[in-house]
């Protein structure tokens, strides 16, 4: 189901949303998004979900003791992408949510007015490929899915 509320934007600058992660095609996806930003004159928007105990229970014992450490894991990855736009880019306006919650409907809702989602591709063998097409299909702005640079020859 795609959300339709608004989601609340500072002005009317053009959106950047980016889905933050670590690995290398996310990486690459953080450098597009903020040139992206740069070049529209706009707002990036980081965007970090991680897992939180869900409505259902369906988690055992252990993960829900690991769950603490792994969301300050998480805000740490958020953090650090701050850190990224704050150093590649001083002027540049950004905001950032940390969402404690599915990934899925925590990028659906940011997606919401926004002008492009960006996020990393994921290797050809990973679950985040699915999850990159899901979006390019279902979101409610233009989305780029961008692929890890390749390693030196």
């Amino acid at each position: 189901m795609k959300m339709t509320e608004p989601f609340t934007d500072e002005g009317r600058r053009p959106r950047i949303v980016v889905a933050v992660s670590e690995s290398p095609s996310g990486c690459a996806a953080l450098r597009q998004a903020i040139a992206e930003a740069r070049s529209r004159g706009g707002v990036l928007h980081l965007v970090r979900a991680c897992r939180d105990v869900d409505g259902f229970l369906s988690m055992t014992r252990t993960q829900a003791a690991e769950l603490p450490a792994s969301q300050r894991e998480n805000q740490q990855i958020l953090i650090r992408a701050e850190q990224i736009v704050s150093d590649t880019d001083a002027d540049l306006p950004f905001r950032s949510d940390f969402v404690k919650g599915d990934v899925y409907t925590a990028l659906e809702r940011r997606c919401v007015g926004a002008d492009l989602l960006v996020m990393g591709r994921g290797a050809p063998d990973s679950s985040t490929r699915f999850f990159g097409e899901w979006f390019q299909r279902q979101a409610t702005c233009p989305v780029t899915l961008v692929d890890a640079p390749l390693p030196p020859a």
